[in-house]
C-alpha cells in the first residue's frame, strides 16, 4: 500500500484517502486502518490507540490491535504439546490426563473467551458456576485446582508469544480460609497426625474390614504395607514381584526391600524386621493364592475392556476405600499420609533417632521431618507406644499365615461379621 505521512504517526492512503497507523504488534510493524475520515479526528484516534497499546504491555489492559486468541484453541494447543512446564518440558501422562479432565469444565465456561479478557474479576463467576457441577463436597478445592490449570494454559500461551499477559497468574483469592499456608507448619503437623490410625487395634480393624471381601484385600495389604514402611502410595504401587536387581522396586536382598523413591527421596530401601517379615510371609501366601503370575504387589481389579492388561491399584484407591471404611466402622477420617505418620510415631516409640527416621522415610533432612510430622515430644518416654499388632489378638494378616491356629481371635472379626450381616440386610454400605 502506498501512503504518505500526514501527521506524527498517521499516514494517508494515496488510493482512497483513508488514514492509517503503523504500531508494532507481536514484534512486527503492521498497518492498522483508522475509523476517522478527517485528519484532526484521525490524529486523536491514533493517539488514544497508541496509549492503550503501550499500556497493554504492562498488563493493565488489552491491546486494541490484538483480536485475542480464544481460550479453547489455546487449551487444545497446550494439551497437544503435553502440558509443558515453565521450562517448556512436556509433562507425564498422568499429569496431562488430570489437566485434560479439568479443562473439560474450564472450556465449557471460558472456551469462546479471548484469553486477554480472562482476568481476576472473572474468577468469581467461574467459582459460582463450577461449584454447581461438583457432586461431592463444597467444590472449593476443585475450583482452586481448576484455576491453577487455567493459569497453566495462559502461561503456555505467553511463553509461545500467543498471549501478552497472564492476568490471573498471581493474587488469586484463596477460597478455603482454613487451608494451611506455606508457613503454617503447626497446622500441617496436626493435619497429618489427626488422620493416622490411633493404635494397632484400629489399624487391624481397618485391615479386617478390607480382608472381609476378596475385591478389597489388595487395599488392606497396601494399607498395612504403608504403615510398616512409611512408604508413599506411589512408592508402594510401583513394587513388582518380578524385580531382579536393586534398581527395580520390589527387589529383596537379605533383609532389605528396595523401593523407587519419589520426590527426590534418598535411601532406596527399607529394613525388614521381625514383624515386617511376618507380614511379608502372609502377603506372599495371599498373592500366590489369589494373584499368581501378576507382577504387581498390590494388583488392581481387572476391567472387562482391559482383560489382558495387568495394572496395580489406582493411586487414589486407598484413600477412597478408607473414607468408606471409616464411615462404616464409625472411625474418624484416616488417610494414606496418616499411615506415614503412624510409621514415624511407631519408630519414635522404638527409640529410633530423628536422623534414622528421616533416612528410613527417604526424607533429605531432619528439619523436613519435623516440619511435616512434628518434633519428638519431650516426654516421649512416658507415652504409650503404638504397635502393629492388636491387643490380645492375632493380627489381621495372619489369615494367610502358614500353620496358624485360632487360639487368638482376629482383632475386630466379630464386629466385621456383624457389619457384614447388616450389609446383607441393606442397612449399611459394604467394604470399599
Amino acid at each position: 500500500m502506498k501512503a504518505i505521512a500526514v501527521a506524527d504517526g498517521v499516514y494517508q492512503s494515496e488510493a482512497d484517502g483513508r488514514f492509517w497507523i503503523r504500531p508494532v504488534v507481536a514484534g512486527k510493524r503492521t498497518w492498522k486502518k483508522l475509523k476517522s475520515l478527517k485528519l484532526k479526528p484521525a490524529r486523536n484516534e491514533a493517539a488514544a490507540l497508541m496509549v492503550a497499546h503501550r499500556q497493554s504491555t504492562t498488563g493493565t489492559c488489552r491491546s486494541p490491535f490484538t483480536r485475542g486468541k480464544d481460550f479453547e484453541s489455546l487449551a487444545k494447543l497446550y494439551l497437544d504439546a503435553n502440558c509443558p512446564d515453565h521450562r517448556n518440558a512436556p509433562r507425564d501422562d498422568d499429569f496431562c490426563a488430570g489437566e485434560a479432565k479439568r479443562l473439560e469444565f474450564i472450556v465449557r465456561f471460558y472456551g469462546k473467551w479471548a484469553v486477554e479478557d480472562i482476568k481476576l474479576n472473572t474468577l468469581d463467576s467461574y467459582k459460582v458456576w463450577r461449584i454447581k457441577q461438583v457432586t461431592r463436597g463444597p467444590g472449593l478445592r476443585t475450583t482452586e485446582i481448576d484455576w491453577v490449570t487455567l493459569s497453566n494454559v495462559i502461561n503456555f500461551g505467553r511463553r509461545r508469544s500467543m498471549v501478552d499477559f497472564n492476568y490471573i497468574g498471581s493474587d488469586r483469592p484463596p477460597l478455603r480460609l482454613n487451608r494451611p499456608g506455606r508457613s503454617s507448619t503447626a497446622a500441617r503437623i496436626v493435619h497429618c497426625r489427626e488422620f493416622a490410625p490411633a493404635d494397632g487395634n484400629e489399624l487391624n480393624l481397618l485391615a479386617q474390614y478390607f480382608f472381609a471381601e476378596r475385591t478389597s484385600q489388595a487395599i488392606g495389604f497396601q494399607m498395612l504395607f504403608e504403615a510398616f514402611t512409611g512408604a508413599r502410595t506411589n512408592e508402594a504401587l510401583a513394587l513388582r514381584t518380578d524385580a531382579s536387581n536393586p534398581d527395580q522396586a520390589g527387589f529383596i536382598q537379605g533383609n532389605h526391600l528396595f523401593l523407587a523413591r519419589s520426590k527426590k527421596g534418598n535411601n532406596p530401601h527399607v529394613l525388614i524386621g521381625a514383624d515386617f517379615a511376618d507380614f511379608l510371609d502372609c502377603w506372599r501366601t495371599w498373592h500366590q493364592s489369589t494373584h499368581a503370575g501378576n507382577p504387581w504387589w498390590f494388583p488392581g481389579r481387572l476391567l472387562a475392556r482391559q482383560s489382558m492388561r495387568l495394572q496395580p491399584l489406582a493411586n487414589g484407591a486407598l484413600n477412597f476405600a478408607l473414607r468408606r471404611a471409616c464411615a462404616d466402622l464409625g472411625l474418624p477420617k484416616r488417610t494414606s499420609h496418616g499411615l506415614r505418620s503412624y510409621f514415624v510415631t511407631r519408630r519414635r516409640g522404638d527409640g529410633a533417632t530423628e536422623a534414622q527416621i528421616a533416612s528410613e522415610l527417604g526424607i533429605t533432612s531432619i528439619a523436613l521431618l519435623e516440619q511435616v510430622y512434628g518434633g519428638r515430644p519431650p516426654n516421649w518416654d512416658g507415652m504409650r507406644q503404638i504397635r502393629y499388632w492388636p491387643d490380645g489378638a492375632a493380627p489381621a494378616w495372619h489369615r494367610w499365615k502358614m500353620g496358624a491356629t485360632r487360639e487368638l481371635d482376629f482383632a475386630g472379626e466379630g464386629k466385621i461379621l456383624e457389619m457384614k450381616q447388616s450389609t446383607k440386610n441393606g442397612t449399611t454400605n459394604g467394604p470399599a
